[in-house]
């Protein structure tokens, strides 16, 4: 399970990115693409 702080990290590469989940996968090894998708739709 990731913390908070990881998913806000990773949501705010995933904007930096232009919204290219792979990337931001790649970088952080975590989390997969869906998981990601979901965290965004989360954030919003």
């Amino acid at each position: 399970m990731h913390s908070s702080e990881d998913r806000i990290r990773a949501v705010e590469l995933y904007y930096q990115y232009g919204k290219k989940a792979s990337v931001v996968v790649m970088e952080l090894g975590y989390p997969s693409t869906n998981h990601l998708g979901r965290w965004v739709q989360i954030y919003e």
